[in-house]
C-alpha cells in the first residue's frame, strides 16, 4: 500500500496521508479514502520503538510520531 500525489514517480509518505485525511475531514467527506487501507499504511511506518517513520521501516522520529498521533484523532 503505498499513497502518493500522482500514480507514478512520486514521493511516498505519511505527508500524503495527512493531508488526505485534512481534506476529508474538513469536507466532511470521506468517500474519496479507503480508511482502513489508510490505517493500514500509518501501521506500517510505526517502529520497533513505538515510534512512527515517514515510511514504513524506516527510523522513528519525534515529528511523524506526532502526525499519527493526530491521523488517529480524526
Amino acid at each position: 500500500m503505498v499513497f502518493m500525489p500522482t500514480h507514478y514517480g512520486a514521493e511516498t509518505n505519511l505527508h500524503f496521508v495527512f493531508c488526505a485525511v485534512a481534506i476529508c475531514f474538513l469536507l466532511g467527506n470521506w468517500s474519496g479514502l479507503d480508511r482502513e487501507k489508510a490505517k493500514d499504511y500509518i501501521i506500517e511506518c510505526q517502529s520497533y520503538d513505538g515510534g512512527f517513520g515517514l515510511i514504513p521501516g524506516s527510523e522513528s522520529h519525534g515529528e511523524w510520531t506526532q502526525l499519527c498521533m493526530i491521523l488517529a484523532s480524526a
